[in-house]
């Protein structure tokens, strides 16, 4: 009777500490914020239809605050740092939705891997689509 009662307290630990450390595991997703990984100030190296020869500048990355998957990526298509395009982050994917800043419209998508954002996204001026690849990479 008593290795009974040894082996069902056993056995009753052993699943309490299981759950108990399911339950603290910091990989399970849980309040990660997946944006984390693009915020910062990045050096973008873009090439484009309009200006083949590849130009590098400085991007900086923030949070939206009152969302859980918005950015905004300030010196956008090199436009200065007063002008923030915004992106929609799902886990590594980055979607630019269309969108107009400076009287250029905007849209196209992009991956992050490897500390780098690889973009391809469109800007249309109203005369002239120009087709744009851009990498960022982090400083």
């Amino acid at each position: 009777m008593k290795k009974k009662i040894i082996f069902r307290l056993s056995v009753l630990m052993f699943t309490l500490i299981s759950l108990t450390m399911a339950t603290c595991n910091p990989d399970d997703g849980e309040d990660v914020d997946t944006r984390d990984k693009y915020v910062g100030q990045w050096n973008c190296t873009e090439t484009a239809t309009q200006h083949p020869v590849p130009i590098t500048f400085s991007v900086d990355i923030t949070k939206d605050a009152l969302t859980t998957d918005e950015i905004y990526i300030s010196n956008f298509y090199h436009l200065g740092f007063d002008e923030k395009a915004k992106g929609l982050v799902n886990f590594n994917s980055l979607n630019l939705p269309t969108q107009t800043v400076c009287n250029i419209t905007f849209f196209g998508d992009g991956t992050y891997s490897q500390n780098k954002v690889n973009m391809t996204y469109y800007a249309n001026d109203g005369a002239d689509i120009d087709t744009v690849t851009a990498v960022f990479s982090k400083n």
